[in-house]
């Protein structure tokens, strides 16, 4: 960590960087992780990145040397995301701003990039390329496993590279932009999170064997066919029903969709348990 000194010696604005050098940041950006430990989070990643847009604006040595080491403290990017944040950055490196306000612009724009990749690629986008998949892979379309893996790569590299440069443009009103949106994307996230739980068991409940043990068993009895019929729709029913429940933990009771996909796992296994059961009882 640099000590003592707040300023560059150098206050000029630098030249702005051509597209080449931005996209060698985001074509380094790919190896952020790759040092990550616990002292300096992926300090070292990031600070590689920018080395070759730091190099162009610090002119000075000192300067340079000045910058390198402030980009050498603590930072956890956490996403692919984190282009943004560096284009930011390199804007207020290129003004030669004090390291002050650097600092507490990259800890602010790489908590929002971390939010923004969860909220926006992972729970929207992602999961609604991987529903509209699902039903293809279970029936045995290995095709649908790669257009999955396919759009997904596609999206993080091409994002990596257009990002960069909109945070290198905006500066810092993409911060401000996305200070004043942020509850928006945390309110959005936790609806398609509620959606995308409800569509997961959509999908699972054709797949759920207790329901046919518990519907076979049943129909082995003396219940009527209208029971039958009835108890044969209950599985398309509880990806409704859990849609709702879902959406009104998320919305209402503030569950995290960790707690909520928790729940789900739990079920699965009480579900299997049921079935298990249930096989073993019509076996004898």
């Amino acid at each position: 960590m640099v000590v003592g000194i707040t300023q560059y010696t150098n206050k000029n604005e630098a030249f702005p960087l051509d597209k080449k050098t931005l996209n060698q940041v985001a074509l380094r950006s790919f190896m952020v992780s790759a040092s990550k430990n616990s002292e300096t989070g992926e300090a070292y990643g990031w600070c590689h990145a920018l080395v070759p847009a730091l190099k162009k604006i610090h002119e000075n040595e000192e300067d340079l040397a000045l910058s390198m080491g402030h980009n050498l403290e603590y930072v956890e990017t956490g996403s692919f995301f984190s282009t943004l944040a560096m284009g930011v950055v390199l804007s207020l490196e290129a003004q030669k701003c004090d390291l002050e306000t650097i600092r507490s612009v990259r800890t602010t724009m790489n908590v929002l990039c971390n939010s923004l990749s969860h909220a926006l690629f992972n729970l929207m986008i992602l999961s609604t390329i991987a529903i509209a998949c699902i039903p293809g892979a279970n029936n045995g379309n290995v095709a649908s496993v790669a257009v999955f893996a396919l759009a997904a790569m596609i999206l993080m590299v091409v994002l990596r590279f257009v990002l960069i440069k909109v945070g290198y443009a905006q500066g810092t009103k993409i911060m401000e932009k996305l200070m004043k949106k942020k509850e928006d994307l945390a309110q959005a996230s936790k609806i398609m999170g509620g959606f995308t739980v409800g569509g997961l068991i959509v999908l699972a409940t054709k797949h759920v064997s207790a329901s046919n043990t518990f519907v076979s068993a049943v129909q082995s009895s003396s219940l009527s066919s209208v029971a039958s019929s009835v108890l044969n729709a209950l599985p398309a029913c509880i990806g409704l029903v859990c849609t709702y429940v879902f959406y009104y933990l998320l919305t209402k009771k503030n569950y995290s969709i960790a707690k909520c996909v928790g729940i789900v796992v739990l079920i699965g296994c009480i579900m299997i348990a049921i079935s298990f059961v249930l096989g073993m009882t019509t076996s004898l």
